[in-house]
């Protein structure tokens, strides 16, 4: 069963505070209703009856939240494993899986919002609409990891100090990939021997 989310234990709280407060309103009835010598056997009743209505809708919202709650998991997780198709950049357009495609959307973006100088940059775009490409030649596992391997080379590149000994892991893991396609993986390969020497002049 999914677990419940926060709102309904802050709602279970409230149910155990109202009970209580009835129980103090009616004891309160009790009092005032002997003081002045009138029968109290309806206050049983009506206690019970309080109960069953706060009891009654606690059953209500638990259930709809259970149902809102599996039918969003569920959703999710169909978008997370159907390939999608997202525009990048001006033409390009990647297709895969939720999670990897919405990654390298991501770092193209960026890449585009940065200050890097413009030759860096357009090759880093460069890079992330050819990684695009060859995810789909990918299993899930290995695409999820070049994407990964693209998304930290992108952090590393755009901070205002980027260390060689950073983004460079990322590089052999985008470099390897790529050669295990062989002539797919070429468009990677030449981008990324531009993209090093550039990133070399400012690094630390």
């Amino acid at each position: 069963m999914s677990q419940m989310p926060e709102q309904y234990h802050i709602f279970v709280k409230l149910h155990e505070a109202f009970l209580r407060m009835c129980d103090v309103s009616i004891k309160t009835l009790e009092i005032i209703e002997r003081e002045k010598g009138m029968d109290t056997a309806y206050l049983p009743n009506l206690r019970r009856q309080m109960e069953n209505l706060v009891i009654g809708n606690l059953n209500l919202f638990q259930d709809k939240v259970f149902i809102e709650k599996t039918q969003g998991d569920k959703i999710m997780n169909q978008s997370r494993e159907e390939n999608i198709e997202i525009r990048i950049g001006d033409k390009a357009h990647i297709s895969g899986g939720f999670v990897v495609a919405k990654s390298i959307e991501n770092s193209f973006n960026k890449v585009a919002s940065s200050d890097l100088a413009d030759e860096l940059k357009e090759l880093l775009q460069k890079l992330s609409i050819e990684i695009g490409k060859i995810i789909e030649h990918l299993p899930k596992d290995e695409a999820e990891d070049v994407a990964e391997d693209l998304s930290t080379l992108i952090d590393k590149a755009t901070s205002e100090k980027p260390k060689r000994k950073w983004w460079s892991v990322s590089i052999d893991g985008l470099s390897k990939a790529a050669e295990k396609l062989g002539k797919v993986g070429m468009p990677v390969l030449e981008l990324v021997g531009k993209i090093v020497p550039l990133l070399e002049r400012i690094s630390s």
